[in-house]
């Protein structure tokens, strides 16, 4: 009893006398620096190694955050119904349904949702690049929906067929039956209209146009469509970018950083 009022009345002396950093402000393990060589009752002990808060709570509990990801790095728990609301798509005509599940695949393969948000982007991110894809790849079906047009504008605004040779001509070179019997000259301007393809390709040769006048007059007579396409795909791309944005903001906050 003696001994422990002593080494108590040494410590307080100590640190009223050398009252410096290292002695006043010390770690919890280090507080009895004086006791290390004294051994304690073992009910004693136990009591003081109850006592000892964690050292460092916040890393255990970043620790343990740690694991839980490691553990659920995938939003796994999701019932069929509500799978098939995030990954069926609206389909057009000859699109091909294995082709988006594949996209969709890859995407959610690279997000690695965690939760019902991150299914909602990786759902999102999905659609608006497929709608991208649908208006760009409608450039082309718009451009050859005005070739027969943009022939007849050669053939009657340039080389001066009349409306019905012009017809008649276009049909030819699209390979267009027609039950009726049609005039095969244009009295006119006296041109013989060819009888096949070539023949208005030659047609057209000799009055200083080449086919491919056709679709450069396509495009041409297509530029507000082809606009309007582009637009939309445009505002499909910012979209899925900016879901990508909140998507990697939901990540660093996640993470923590």
């Amino acid at each position: 009893m003696l001994d422990e009022l002593h080494l108590s009345w040494s410590w307080r002396c100590r640190s009223t006398n050398e009252p410096n950093e290292e002695d006043v402000v010390v770690d919890v393990q280090e507080t009895y620096p004086i006791l290390d060589d004294v051994e304690l009752p073992p009910a004693k002990a136990a009591a003081a190694r109850q006592k000892n808060p964690d050292p460092n709570p916040i890393q255990r509990e970043k620790e343990g955050s740690l694991e839980t990801k490691r553990d659920s790095t995938r939003f796994d728990d999701v019932s069929d119904n509500l799978r098939g609301l995030f990954t069926t798509p609206s389909l057009m005509k000859g699109e091909d349904a294995d082709v988006y599940a594949e996209l969709y695949a890859r995407v959610e393969e690279v997000v690695q949702p965690q939760d019902v948000w991150d299914q909602m982007m990786v759902a999102d991110i999905t659609n608006h690049f497929w709608e991208q894809q649908r208006y760009r790849r409608c450039t082309g079906t718009v451009i050859n929906s005005k070739r027969r047009a943009a022939l007849k504008k050669i053939l009657h605004g340039a080389i001066g067929l009349n409306d019905v040779d012009t017809e008649t001509a276009a049909d030819t070179y699209f390979e267009v039956a027609r039950l009726e019997e049609r005039e095969v000259t244009d009295y006119s301007t006296q041109i013989r209209l060819p009888k096949t393809r070539a023949g208005v390709v030659d047609l057209m040769e000799r009055h200083g146009f080449v086919e491919s006048d056709i679709d450069r007059v396509a495009m041409e007579t297509s530029a507000n469509t082809l606009a309007g396409l582009e637009s939309l795909a445009f505002r499909h791309e910012i979209r899925r970018e900016a879901i990508i944005r909140e998507l990697e903001r939901r990540r660093k906050k996640r993470n923590g950083n």
